[in-house]
């Protein structure tokens, strides 16, 4: 008697479980159901416009190419070459028996190496110590660097010659094991300072100054045009360093000499395009789109050996279309985000952007990986609008020391000299706008505080200050009068 109670009950339970199954099972078809699949279409035609991807780039190839010594002519063909090596391994997975104890590496080899031997840089970031302080170390030793340059002697000129080409967009298609043009920057970041600190040395501090405009010119024009979020990225820590490299060169430029023409175009205020990261989002939507097609390709011979109810689970969870629209929807969130706080130069508020990125509750049972899958990289995106934000005001803040050059007396003190600053050139109250603790550089606080809280830019060179005060101090002269 006791033990038919026992199946009976164990019964009960069992058909309980397999009840609420069912009732999962159904409540999570009928959510799928409630919830529209089509994208806004024009939410779409934004985010599916299909970038340029002709291999026509001058600028691609010379990146590129950068660490070989070859003429143009041989360059181009060669790079057409290895972008069609790269589309080959858009469907490339290593084999499922490789051995599992050795690492996988990319089958990619470039044409470029049959044809030249690439430029080695370590002596050279040795030498420097930190890429930042190449510029410095160039310019105390340029016959030392001269000496590291022997293999290619020509390398900074080519460096310096990227500016001349119209556009800097990585053509490589979305791949994992293919290659990528952000390979190319690791050396280019101890390239440039390098050969702006080589130029200043050897042509002297105003021929330096004249260089670092025009490349500071040229990388603006390329971190503002439309590419993926991590070449936006590098292209503004470009800008970055030449902004640092034109600020001191400015500082030293005596103040009766004559600006050159380039800098008043590079020291110009930011363009709403320079911070503009909707122009990004088509860029990694597709980008996303490319990987989920990837994985799905890769996975698509172990779905075949698992089970009929692992692969059943895994529809429940999962539904690519859904996640689309959920992506597309979390985008225009990020769009319109970036495009307020850069207008007022306000710092993105990550609590707020998540909550309006929540997915409802009802929506998210419906594919529950999917929606933590499209969840969790929104709120991460803040830190890149703030990044661009940033860098805004760092251009601002250069257009602001040569705002100061052009229309205050440079006699006075810089607290002074600041307070007749226009106000569109101050950019928001939290930015702190002050006279930096050595009393010639002038002072913002970044948003994104990582490596850095705060960032500064001379208004006069050390030397010059002390100059000025040395003269203070030796005549009762009114420091504005000049005699």
């Amino acid at each position: 008697m006791h033990s038919r109670r026992v199946w009976r009950w164990l019964g009960r339970a069992v058909l309980g479980i397999v009840l609420l199954a069912v009732l999962a099972v159904a409540s999570v078809w009928l959510l799928r159901g409630s919830i529209p699949r089509e994208i806004d279409p024009t939410v779409a035609a934004w985010l599916e416009q299909t970038p340029d991807t002709s291999t026509d780039s001058p600028g691609f190839a010379a990146l590129w190419a950068l660490p070989y010594d070859l003429p143009a002519e041989v360059i181009a063909p060669l790079v057409t070459e290895d972008l069609r090596r790269a589309r080959e391994l858009v469907d490339y997975f290593p084999a499922t028996n490789a051995d599992p104890n050795t690492p996988a590496h990319s089958p990619f080899t470039s044409a470029l190496d049959a044809h030249g031997t690439a430029f080695v840089p370590a002596p050279i970031k040795s030498r420097c110590g930190d890429p930042r302080d190449c510029f410095t170390a160039a310019r105390n030793d340029p016959a030392g660097f001269r000496a590291l340059l022997d293999a290619d002697p020509t390398l900074p000129e080519r460096t310096l010659a990227l500016v001349d080409h119209d556009s800097l967009v990585d053509r490589f298609p979305h791949t994992i094991w293919g290659p990528s043009l952000v390979m190319r920057y690791d050396l280019l970041y101890t390239l440039l300072p390098m050969s702006l600190g080589l130029r200043a040395a050897e042509q002297g501090p105003l021929a330096g100054l004249a260089e670092s405009c025009r490349q500071l010119g040229g990388w603006r024009r390329f971190s503002a045009q439309p590419s993926t979020l991590i070449q936006r990225m590098l292209h503004v820590a470009a800008v970055r360093t030449l902004l640092v490299i034109a600020g001191q060169l400015l500082s030293e430029l005596p103040i009766e000499a004559e600006l050159p023409t380039d800098c008043r175009s590079a020291f110009a205020a930011p363009q709403p395009e320079e911070s503009d990261f909707c122009g990004i989002l088509p860029f990694e939507f597709q980008y996303a789109q490319a990987m989920l097609a990837l994985m799905q390709a890769q996975t698509a011979e172990a779905d075949a050996q698992a089970s009929a109810p692992a692969r059943y689970l895994q529809g429940l969870l999962v539904d690519d279309e859904i996640g689309r629209r959920w992506r597309a929807r979390s985008y225009q969130v990020l769009c319109d985000a970036a495009r307020t706080n850069a207008a007022t130069d306000a710092p993105i508020d990550v609590d707020a952007l998540t909550a309006i990125n929540t997915l409802p509750a009802h929506e998210c049972a419906a594919a529950w990986l999917t929606c933590t899958l499209e969840s969790t990289p929104a709120p991460a995106y803040g830190q890149y609008i703030d990044r661009l934000i940033d860098h805004t005001a760092r251009l601002r803040l250069l257009t602001a020391v040569l705002w100061l050059r052009d229309n205050t007396d440079p006699a006075r003190p810089l607290a002074e000299r600041l307070s007749h600053l226009p106000d569109p050139l101050r950019g928001h109250a939290r930015r702190g706008l002050r006279v930096g603790e050595d009393g010639r550089s002038l002072v913002i606080d970044l948003y994104h505080r990582q490596p850095d809280r705060s960032w500064s830019i001379p208004v006069m060179a050390a030397s010059a200050r002390s100059d000025r005060d040395t003269a203070e101090a030796g005549t009762d002269q009114p420091v504005g009068l000049r005699l």
